[in-house]
């Protein structure tokens, strides 16, 4: 069986809407967990910049970020942004996560 295809509209709009929700601890770490294993992902990726991965770097970074606390932010991310900051500099959302990144981790 095929998995359904969401539009980038609709995965824009699922961070939107994450970020308003309040969740438990578990379901926040659960879906940081694995917002960062996607960032990763695509940030890593030999594959020519698409949709999908500006909106990894971009919206979803965002939302990991606001997931995140001092404590639970993945600081080993930091070489791998650096090095997909070329990549994605023209990208205001990958910035602005960047940003967000780097004032939660320098806490």
């Amino acid at each position: 069986m095929k998995s359904p295809s969401i539009s980038i509209e609709r995965l824009y709009g699922c961070t939107a809407i994450i970020q308003l929700m309040e969740m438990s601890d578990a379901v926040r770490r659960q879906i940081r967990d694995r917002l960062a294993s996607l960032l990763h992902t695509a940030l890593t990726s030999q594959l020519p910049r698409n949709d999908l991965s500006t909106f990894v770097a971009g919206a979803a970074f965002g939302c990991y970020v606001h997931c995140s606390d001092i404590e639970s932010v993945d600081l080993s991310l930091w070489s791998t942004l650096c090095n997909a900051g070329s990549r994605f500099c023209d990208s205001l959302r990958f910035l602005q996560a960047l940003l967000a990144y780097i004032k939660l981790a320098s806490r």
